[in-house]
């Protein structure tokens, strides 16, 4: 939450989802030049979540951070 009130201003485009199916649609309806995932989220991890998105041709270029449970 607090990252979340800290993005929120008229100088980004913020998309807040609650799961990992959530986050893999709104990859699919836009453009991200950062995401920023929990680990902790119900049904599908984060890094599942995370390892769905690079596969995806579009974003696989996105920077990886957290590989390999680090």
């Amino acid at each position: 939450m607090s990252l979340g009130a800290i993005l929120d201003s008229s100088a980004y485009h913020l998309v807040k989802v609650n799961s990992g199916e959530e986050a893999l649609r709104a990859v699919l309806r836009e453009d991200f030049a950062l995401i920023l995932m929990d680990v902790q989220m119900p049904r599908m991890d984060g890094f599942e979540t995370a390892a769905l998105i690079k596969k995806r041709p579009k974003s696989k270029h996105n920077p990886d951070h957290l590989r390999d449970g680090q």
